[in-house]
């Protein structure tokens, strides 16, 4: 887990014992806000960390090695080649080169625009308009494999302006009828296979992916977080998850589907309703990995205290054979830190 914050620094967490594992200073001079993403850029396992600059005249990026203790660029750049404003982050392997991409979204005011830089060789990956090309509330982004297929699927929230909505987008990797294979590392096109929309948040939806049932079965979730009105975290799921050799996390065994694009339906699976001091005007939510599955971290947006939230009984309902009807979450732990912003793995 790592948090970034209104400051030049960088801090990193550990998950488990919220014990301060390292700091480092991406662009040294700069003072602006930090946008922050965790996965694997150089293909070596060991999670590296991204960094956005999003205040300047130009808006600097660079990936932190994880193996050098975040300590040495894999890569940086200049400018994210994107509108003057950029709304939020992500990074996930979209081309199945083994190399995680860094997904960027653009901020309000801008169309709303998505790209992904190719952490393979740097370059423009994809390039696609998320909502129609009037809205300019901005997009969130986030990676994960909510579905069978092996392949990850990029998730889009629409910034404030209408009721929030969540959007996956899959890319087919396997070629054409005639066996045409596509360049993986020229652009690839994503289609838009399902949409959740939470009418009652209009503020605009964060949205982040991570394991939290992993013990009992089926792919990553969806948190679902609003940038303002009052604080919750809401979780979505696939409604029908399916698995190797046609599992399925409702118990109904079905054929598998190697469908790459097709269209799938997202369901509510936990909704925490966030009381107290700091959730009045939004959260900002995300997952960190444990042995067992993960944890939700929940930061609320002006400051102050980070919440940790685990599942009551998953590895006793894991045990039991118990392959559905997920577990509550319950507020674990909490930590203080001048940041609002997190990102995990």
């Amino acid at each position: 887990l790592f948090r970034s914050a209104e400051g030049s620094t960088v801090t990193l967490v550990r998950g488990d014992d919220l014990r301060v594992v390292g700091t480092f200073v991406p662009f040294p001079g700069y003072s602006g806000r930090l946008l922050t993403a965790v996965g694997d850029v150089d293909a070596d396992t060991i999670p590296d960390v991204a960094v956005v600059g999003v205040d300047g005249d130009a808006n600097p990026w660079a990936a932190y090695r994880g193996a050098t203790g975040w300590q040495q660029p894999i890569a940086r750049g200049a400018d994210v080649p994107l509108w003057d404003t950029i709304g939020s982050i992500a990074l996930g392997d979209l081309n199945a080169d083994g190399y995680d991409d860094l997904v960027v979204g653009s901020g309000e005011g801008a169309a709303p625009q998505v790209i992904a830089l190719d952490g393979a060789d740097g370059g423009v990956l994809v390039d696609f308009l998320a909502y129609d090309e009037t809205f300019r509330g901005g997009v969130n982004v986030a990676v994960g494999m909510i579905r069978e297929g092996g392949r990850n699927t990029l998730i889009t929230g629409s910034g404030p302006g209408m009721p929030g909505s969540v959007r996956t987008w899959d890319f087919d990797l396997f070629g054409d009828a005639e066996g045409v294979m596509p360049d993986l590392h020229d652009r690839i096109r994503p289609t838009m296979t399902g949409e959740h929309v939470i009418t009652e948040i209009t503020g605009g939806v964060s949205v982040e992916t991570g394991f939290p049932y992993a013990l009992t079965g089926g792919f990553a979730a969806i948190a679902v977080s609003p940038m303002h009105g009052p604080g919750q975290v809401i979780l979505l799921r696939e409604a029908v998850a399916h698995g190797p050799g046609g599992y399925s996390v409702s118990g109904v065994a079905r054929p598998p589907d190697p469908d790459p694009v097709r269209p799938i339906t997202l369901e509510v699976t936990d909704r925490l309703d966030l009381v107290g001091a700091g959730y009045t005007d939004g959260a900002d939510a995300a997952f960190v990995s444990t042995p067992t599955g993960a944890r939700l971290v929940i930061a609320p947006p002006g400051g102050g205290t980070v919440s940790v939230w685990d599942r009551v009984g998953s590895e006793e309902a894991a045990a039991a054979g118990i392959l559905s009807a997920p577990t509550p979450f319950v507020r674990d732990a909490d930590f203080d830190f001048e940041g609002s912003e997190v990102s995990g793995i």
